[in-house]
């Protein structure tokens, strides 16, 4: 019941706004002028008005078709915004697994000289493991970016045996450059 008062509303609002156009002034004046009866008058005015009326049912439809069009979109961009954050979340949450990942190996660096293989080819695995999923799911800015270990100093590392050293440092500055991806999403991550 509800609807249909809010349709006759709707459909009142606009048929009156119509009826009260300068039209029946026109057919007024033309029957004056022309000599027309009264029952032709009241013939053309009623012609009028149930096209009058025609137009205003169509013109309710149109704004209420108009205003369902609306929120489709609206409920599209919601849904596409939520699954853009849904998939950024993830993103964030695996480039932040693999810089934790990458934290241990660095904590991990062996003392002594027997160890250090294994460990190289540990951090190597990781750094391949990374560049790849970058590769795959980001932008190829953000492989560039994890990569980037320029502007390096020499550095030492107290209890590390001094081969991991040259190993150490390029290390620690993707790590640094995993946490800048996730801060920087717009930019790394590709999902505008």
């Amino acid at each position: 019941m509800r609807k249909v008062l809010l349709f006759s509303k709707a459909l009142l609002r606009r048929w009156w706004a119509s009826m009260s156009c300068a039209v029946f002034t026109f057919l007024g004046l033309y029957v004056a002028v022309s000599g027309r009866t009264n029952k032709w008058l009241l013939g053309a005015s009623s012609v009028a008005a149930i096209a009058f009326f025609i137009i205003a049912a169509y013109g309710a439809w149109l704004d209420e078709h108009r205003r369902n069009i609306e929120l489709q979109r609206d409920i599209e961009t919601l849904t596409d915004e939520k699954a853009r954050k849904a998939r950024l979340l993830e993103l964030k949450i695996k480039i932040s697994q693999y810089a934790t990942a990458g934290a241990d190996l660095r904590n991990q660096a062996p003392p002594s000289p027997n160890e250090v293989p294994l460990w190289k080819q540990n951090v190597n695995h990781w750094a391949t493991d990374v560049r790849n999923f970058l590769n795959a799911t980001c932008s190829p800015l953000a492989s560039q970016k994890f990569l980037d270990t320029n502007e390096l100093t020499d550095c030492t590392f107290p209890g590390k045996h001094s081969s991991t050293w040259p190993v150490l440092n390029p290390l620690g500055k993707m790590i640094t450059n995993l946490r800048e991806i996730i801060e920087n999403p717009d930019t790394y991550l590709g999902l505008n």
